[in-house]
């Protein structure tokens, strides 16, 4: 035993041979085989427990569940721990854990809820609830999504329904030389209810990527490497939707032609383990922008302006990278006094990538003062010489200017002196940027002085001629 034809597990197995004459007398012997792992395999521990339980295990406990198979367990809350010390364990390599799970009776699901955990180096790697006692399919929820190999059933443990999950994956990095490997359960109740067992235990080498990360251009491409994992393997892009594009043979990835994407690289090898990479596509060239020419704008009703026009930006990269203009300097929205201002200009890329350039703008003030009233028309007294000296009428000038104060001067200015008559005199209202306006007003010099009599003629006497010698005439003596 056992029989011609038998396969043997890993490890040693004792074989049993008999011999029996025709007269029914009968010899035995034995013999052991010894099963290693081949140097390509991807294994790099297996067990099945038929052959009994190792010393690299915590507890020696197993059971042969209705003849079906011999299995470590059966356990409630307590821990079976697989301790690994193996010389080919690399720090810093990948592996997958893989093991059947025996779920046996009434397990609550999310209601308990009754979880089963692996924690490897004390990290907890498996944390999941299963569900049972309600029969198949059970009524109760559970959070693992795989389903138990040929539904539930009963495999002799208690009386309720049982269930095997087949090669539950545990994937994980080497912290050393050595991995702890505990499997618990959680929240169960006692044996004769719920509890759990473990079966064909294997840690294998997992497929690993490189590089892990990678930084790409827009429509560039880079290509993936795999290793160690079960050969072949396959590449493949594990995001809904894809950004870029990988060949599955050779990794050869082509990024698409947008900036700021990401992709998931995953390879997979035969035996089903993968291994992720990230994609970044990024331009590499700050964005191209072109500088809005000088600029003169008119202050407004507050004596304050601000820029109108927006610099025109490029990609640098001649791709699809979307670019952001902002005003950065002075900040967006600042109204800005007379004068000129330097306006940075700042283009960014969706990759962080940017460009700044620098323009002027002018606030200009070209409107001029206001005249809200003008000085009245003035009625002046001619003096002596028949002239009137021009005072000073600006201070009956009212002018305003929205930015800035007004000087109003007077033309003729004052002191002129004007002769009798009428003269227009002109007002100007001057801002600081010698914006104008004017008004005028009437100067009316007028002789209200009677003339003087210096001197007066003498009398003089007339004496009319006698009557009859001539006629009567008057002369002037």
């Amino acid at each position: 035993m056992p029989p011609s034809g038998s396969t043997f597990p890993l490890g040693t197995t004792t074989a049993n041979c008999t011999a029996t004459d025709s007269a029914g007398s009968s010899a035995s012997c034995s013999f052991t085989v010894t099963v290693n792992l081949s140097a390509d395999s991807p294994y790099v521990y297996f067990t099945d427990f038929e052959n009994g339980i190792g010393a690299e295990w915590s507890s020696s406990k197993r059971v042969n569940a209705a003849n079906f198979t011999w299995f470590s367990g059966n356990f409630g809350n307590e821990s079976q721990t697989l301790t690994l010390t193996l010389n080919n364990l690399g720090a810093g390599k990948s592996y997958a854990l893989d093991f059947d799970l025996y779920v046996l009776d009434s397990w609550d699901g999310v209601a308990g809820p009754d979880y089963f955990n692996v924690a490897i180096d004390g990290t907890q790697r498996f944390h999941e609830t299963f569900s049972n006692y309600d029969g198949e399919p059970p009524v109760q929820p559970q959070t693992y999504p795989g389903s138990p190999e040929g539904g539930r059933r009963h495999l002799g443990m208690g009386v309720y329904v049982d269930a095997i999950y087949r090669k539950i994956r545990v994937q994980f990095t080497a912290g050393g030389t050595s991995a702890a490997v505990t499997f618990s359960g959680q929240n169960l109740q006692d044996l004769t209810d719920e509890s759990w067992g473990i079966d064909n235990v294997g840690v294998r080498k997992a497929v690993e990527i490189a590089p892990v990360t990678v930084t790409v251009p827009p429509g560039g491409t880079t290509t993936f490497a795999a290793s160690s994992g079960q050969p072949p393997y396959t590449f493949s892009i594990a995001n809904n939707p894809t950004q870029g594009s990988i060949d599955p043979n050779t990794g050869l990835y082509t990024a698409s032609t947008q900036c700021s994407t990401e992709d998931t690289v995953r390879v997979t090898d035969a035996g089903g383990t993968t291994a992720d990479a990230l994609v970044v596509v990024v331009g590499m060239l700050p964005p191209i922008i072109t500088c809005p020419p000088n600029q003169i704008v008119e202050a407004g009703a507050n004596c304050l302006g601000g820029c109108s026009r927006r610099a025109e930006p490029g990609d640098g990269d001649g791709r699809m990278c979307q670019v952001t203009l902002s005003q950065f300097l002075p900040l967006p929205g600042t109204l800005l006094g007379l004068g000129l201002h330097p306006i940075t200009v700042l283009a960014t890329d969706a990759a962080g990538n940017f460009t700044t350039c620098v323009t002027e703008l002018r606030i200009t003030d070209t409107t001029p003062p206001v005249i809200n009233a003008c000085s009245q028309s003035q009625t002046l007294t001619a003096g002596a010489n028949c002239e009137a000296g021009l005072p000073d009428l600006t201070s009956g000038v009212v002018a305003t200017d929205r930015c800035d104060a007004v000087t109003v001067t007077q033309n003729p200015p004052a002191g002129t002196p004007l002769g009798i008559g009428n003269h227009t005199v002109t007002f100007t209202a001057v801002d600081r940027q010698g914006n104008m306006s004017t008004c005028t007003t009437t100067v009316t010099v007028r002789d209200i002085t009677p003339p003087v009599i210096t001197s007066c003629a003498p009398p003089r006497f007339w004496q009319p001629e006698r009557i009859g010698r001539r006629p009567c005439r008057m002369s002037r003596r």
